[in-house]
């Protein structure tokens, strides 16, 4: 052993404690003999994750060396830190039981010396991860189990020790997932978190402290202590709320988190006055939201060729008979300018891969009343990028197709009717109601709004007032109730039965995730659908619903949405000719 060597082992003896960081002890090693720097290896890999998979490999392939090399080095040091860390990395290459033993003495002795430092700022999590490794290696080696459980709660009974330390003492305690502790042995502990939190002036101490209450009166099933946490945990959340600021836009939506924090807890707390209140202060609360908008302007290449294109387009659409046409409305296939799913995602996906911003921040959905919705960076950007396209493109050349084709006649109430009671919306179904029994068509159900639309497309046309509240209104729900019947129909299942029983209608948005629905309708069909009805895009059929919408939300671009999701439900007369022709 060269000199350099020697002062490594003097160096690692006087230095290495287990939870600093060892990286710094392995450097300077040119001059080491071929035999060192093994040993040096052998070293690294001792105080460092031996147990990941990235030494698996070179641990097994010099498993007997590493064994004979530790086993003499165990005799020459008397570093506990060291010890600990051989014995154990013994223990994991043998699988011998009195390695565990002397590991857990080791790691003892390490636990012991970080108490001695306490009062020396010693780093809190450097305690409670030896203390984790020493349950690990008791409960599954069946060490001292029950000395180490008296060990535990002489800790939390210890005056001299901070609510610091015990905390993360109890949080080992709560998630018990070595099982160190059997349920009945828990049934204190949720009283002492509440106890020990009610002392304590550190916020951030004593949320932890009292989830970790909730989570143990969870497991020994002591409900009343969970609600006087779960208060408890309510009442601290109103410290982080701040009063409202004009200048900084960020205030009130943070105030939103805390309060959709503060109502759930003291809903589980079952306090339905302070739920109340809050839910009046969340609601105080939303009408500061301020958002920034950001606009930007694209100049668009070849416009007068794009614009030459679109018309001769429009155009050879409308040199097609009445019927033709509006069975293009029906079935798309791209005739409509909307953008295809495949390519919404694709594009979506490019432009994450160019920007790391989404990794930092979380996305939600905003609806009328302020109210927010949780969703990922990837369907926030598909339905983002979708309304764009829908805005610029889609809708512009849809409101120029239906006013010239109004125009030359093509397109009316009369023509939709005779087109679509020719397909699937002609089709004769019995419903009962009471003793009798009654025959209806699912144009039967959207006959006067379809009539209306194009009453007030007719206004539109000649640039005069119109009104589109009947329209969507009406149509929304028929819309609904259509594709409803549709699913049931086809064999799937519209009805979804509660843990008590109880059964009810499953929402439209469960209702398009059907798999049967992938028979009738392809990914576009869906998207659209879902982006016209459902939280992900405008949001429809919840605002309708509501009664959220003031007079001027209703405008031509929704009614003209609703309308065409209307004509697309006649994509099912494939399906049901396919059936037929199976059977």
């Amino acid at each position: 052993m060269n000199e350099d060597m020697h002062a490594f082992y003097k160096k690692i003896e006087s230095e290495y404690e287990v939870k600093n960081h060892s990286w710094n002890l392995f450097s300077d090693f040119g001059n080491l003999s071929e035999v060192d720097k093994v040993y040096a290896r052998y070293e690294f890999l001792s105080l460092n994750n031996f147990e990941s998979n990235l030494f698996k490999k070179e641990i097994e392939e010099s498993k007997k060396q590493i064994i004979n090399y530790f086993t003499y080095r165990i005799q020459e040091v008397k570093n506990p830190h060291l010890l600990a860390k051989y014995n154990h990395l013994l223990l994991y290459i043998t699988r011998n039981n009195n390695y565990a033993a002397k590991a857990i003495d080791c790691y003892q002795e390490v636990l012991s010396y970080y108490l001695s430092i306490y009062n020396k700022g010693f780093n809190t999590l450097y305690f409670s991860d030896i203390l984790s490794d020493i349950i690990l290696l008791s409960t599954k080696h069946k060490i001292n189990e029950n000395a180490l459980k008296n060990q535990i709660d002489g800790y939390l009974k210890d005056s001299s020790l901070s609510s610091k330390i015990k905390t993360f003492i109890l949080e080992i305690i709560g998630r018990n997932e070595h099982k160190l502790f059997k349920s009945a042995e828990l049934l204190n502990y949720p009283q002492l978190c509440i106890d020990i939190a009610t002392n304590e002036d550190d916020t951030n101490i004593k949320e932890r402290l009292l989830k970790i209450a909730v989570l143990l009166a969870q497991k020994v099933s002591n409900k009343e202590l969970g609600k006087i946490a779960n208060e408890m945990l309510g009442d601290l959340e109103y410290s982080h709320i701040l009063p409202p600021d004009k200048n900084n836009i960020a205030i009130s939506h943070l105030n939103e988190n805390h309060y959709n924090k503060i109502i759930n807890y003291y809903r589980l707390a079952g306090q339905k006055e302070k739920v109340t209140k809050a839910i009046k202060e969340f609601e105080e609360n939303k009408k500061h939201h301020r958002y920034i908008k950001i606009q930007s302007k694209i100049p668009m290449k070849n416009a007068q060729q794009i614009y030459e294109a679109v018309n001769e387009y429009l155009e050879q659409l409308l040199e097609k008979t009445s019927e033709i046409l509006i069975l293009q409305l029906c079935f798309d296939n791209g005739s409509l300018l909307f953008p295809s799913n495949e390519r919404v995602k694709e594009t979506v996906e490019k432009q994450m891969e160019q920007s790391d911003m989404h990794k930092y921040f979380s996305s939600k959905l905003n609806d009328f009343n302020n109210n927010t919705t949780s969703v990922s960076h990837e369907k926030l950007g598909e339905h983002q990028f979708y309304d764009v396209f829908l805005q610029n493109h889609t809708l512009p050349f849809m409101v120029e197709l239906l006013n010239r084709a109004i125009n030359k006649k093509k397109i009316g109430y009369f023509q939709i009717k005779k087109t679509l009671e020719k397909a699937a919306f002609g089709i004769s179904f019995d419903v009962n109601r009471g003793d009798s029994v009654i025959n209806y068509t699912w144009f039967s159900l959207i006959d006067i709004g379809i009539r209306e639309f194009f009453k007030q497309l007719q206004k539109a046309v000649k640039m005069k007032q119109t009104d589109w509240r009947f329209t969507i209104d009406f149509l929304v729900p028929k819309f609904e109730a259509i594709f409803r019947e549709i699913v049931e129909n086809a064999g799937g299942d519209i009805t979804k039965v509660k843990e008590n029983g109880d059964s009810e209608l499953k929402p439209l948005e469960d209702l398009f995730a059907s798999s049967i629905i992938k028979e009738i309708f392809n990914e576009d069909d869906i998207f659209l659908f879902r982006h016209t009805f459902t939280k992900v895009g405008w949001n429809i059929r919840n605002n309708v619903a509501h009664g959220l919408y003031k007079s001027f939300d209703y405008t031509l671009s929704k009614a003209i949405l609703v309308f065409l999701c209307i004509l697309r439900l006649n994509k099912v007369t494939i399906y049901i000719v396919n059936s037929k022709n199976k059977s």
